[in-house]
């Protein structure tokens, strides 16, 4: 008679919300990890450049130079051992001093650093801002499992409510082979995995 429309549209509701969700998450997921590739991939090809652009450097000032130190106060491996920390900083410096140094070294160096500091600072906003979508699509999630969790537990009580004495209807609801025990001669049945 029906009675069971209520529940079924509200059950149905309810995981269209919590699986469309976790689409979502896995959505957002990718990008994020996209984007984070994208991170990992400047901050090598810096460090790369700095490597080889360090003999220019060099060359026109002198190592120990105060020119030289403006670039690299704690020589290459600074910029060698970087990390997404201090990336900012080490993409920033090379931009400014190399800028500042232009009539030495050209502007085809000051270029390198200037979209190095430039593309980095761009891209790690975009991964940070992906971040926080994953984030918000997780919290997103656990929200509309919890409603699912509900919705399964008022299905349950109601459906018991309609056949209050008698038992034997419910097997016809609620799989109960994974807690129902064998009967003397009857085989126990394998759960799924």
């Amino acid at each position: 008679g029906n009675v069971l429309d209520a529940i079924i549209n509200a059950t149905v509701g309810a995981y269209d919300e919590y699986f469309g969700a976790i689409t979502d998450e896995d959505t957002a997921y990718a990008l994020q990890q996209g984007r984070t590739i994208t991170v990992d991939n400047i901050e090598e090809a810096f460090k790369d450049a700095v490597s080889r652009q360090e003999g220019l450097v060099e060359s026109k000032f002198g190592k120990g130079s105060t020119e030289y130190e403006e670039f690299f106060p704690q020589g290459v491996t600074e910029y060698r051992n970087a990390t997404r920390q201090n990336m900012p900083t080490l993409t920033k410096r090379m931009a400014v001093t190399a800028l500042k140094y232009a009539g030495d070294l050209g502007d085809e160096f000051v270029k390198i650093f200037t979209d190095f500091n430039n593309n980095y600072i761009a891209a790690r906003k975009t991964q940070l801002e992906q971040k926080g979508l994953v984030s918000g699509d997780k919290s997103q999630t656990a929200d509309n499992r919890d409603v699912v969790e509900i919705q399964l537990m008022k299905n349950l009580l109601f459906t018991a409510s309609l056949h209050v004495g008698e038992p034997e209807k419910l097997p016809v609801y609620f799989d109960q082979s994974i807690v129902r025990h064998p009967e003397d001669g009857e085989e126990e049945e394998p759960i799924d995995p």
